[in-house]
């Protein structure tokens, strides 16, 4: 490891973490793009552990990745020594596994339901939900869940697409240009019968979100919401609430005295 690296706070030179993980993803990807998705969950949370790093650079942090999916992200964010991340989905992706084992990775791997999560009160200082929400069939109970979950002052990073600037342009998930013009359930229809790009089993979207201020209402208690990372050339007060990249959402401080 480079004396940069060692002075970042890292546990593994990024280029050999790198490395390890591509080759085991590339075993597990069945196309191209799916090898490319891989290598861009592990820059996605290399990015969000710098970001950390930055904002609390002399505290430790325990981190909850949310429908971790492939584990990239939760590898990328525990190679920063200050993180401990656990990483919880509905099944151990088998990436995951490999990875975890290859690489000595100090991520712990669970099995189970985001909106029944088998933690504790108050446990984690920050909760991911990465392109999650809009997946979800009772997204509130996943952010009551995730409130419950943060110890006071702790946050929900969430990222999930911005309706707005994809209404003429190909959808996040299927690449179908207008799809996002239409109602939910008529998205499904088109996707699935009209112009049959996705087979219905896996048409998972439930629903992309407009507006901040609606993501925000499904974590209760939460103390306010910031955008981060946005990089459109949007107007900053119209970019943080329709063209977000990523969303920061605090949980209040216990109030003085308790």
């Amino acid at each position: 490891m480079s004396l940069a690296d060692a002075a970042s706070g890292i546990r593994r030179a990024w280029d050999v973490l790198q490395s390890d993980y591509v080759h085991a993803a590339e075993g597990f990807a069945r196309d191209p793009q799916d090898a490319a998705f891989a290598r861009g969950r592990l820059e996605e949370g290399r990015a969000i552990g710098a970001f950390l790093l930055d904002r609390f650079p002399s505290r430790h942090l325990d981190v909850l990745d949310l429908g971790s999916g492939n584990g990239g992200v939760s590898l990328a964010i525990a190679n920063y020594r200050n993180c401990r991340v656990v990483s919880l989905d509905t099944g151990i992706h088998p990436l995951a596994r490999t990875l975890a084992k290859r690489t000595a990775s100090p991520v712990e791997i669970v099995a189970g339901d985001g909106v029944r999560t088998p933690f504790a009160d108050e446990c984690f200082d920050l909760v991911l939900c990465l392109e999650l929400v809009e997946h979800v069939p009772e997204p509130g109970r996943l952010g009551a869940e995730v409130m419950r979950i943060l110890r006071p002052g702790g946050a929900c990073m969430v990222t999930t697409p911005p309706r707005l600037p994809h209404l003429f342009a190909p959808d996040p998930h299927f690449g179908i240009p207008g799809l996002l013009l239409l109602p939910d359930r008529l998205q499904r229809l088109a996707a699935t019968r009209l112009w049959k790009r996705v087979p219905p089993g896996a048409y998972d979207v439930r629903h992309i979100y407009a507006y901040a201020g609606s993501i925000a209402r499904l974590f209760p208690g939460h103390a306010g919401f910031q955008a981060i990372d946005s990089s459109t050339a949007w107007p900053p007060v119209l970019r943080d609430r329709f063209a977000w990249k990523r969303l920061l959402l605090r949980k209040e401080d216990r109030p003085a005295g308790r």
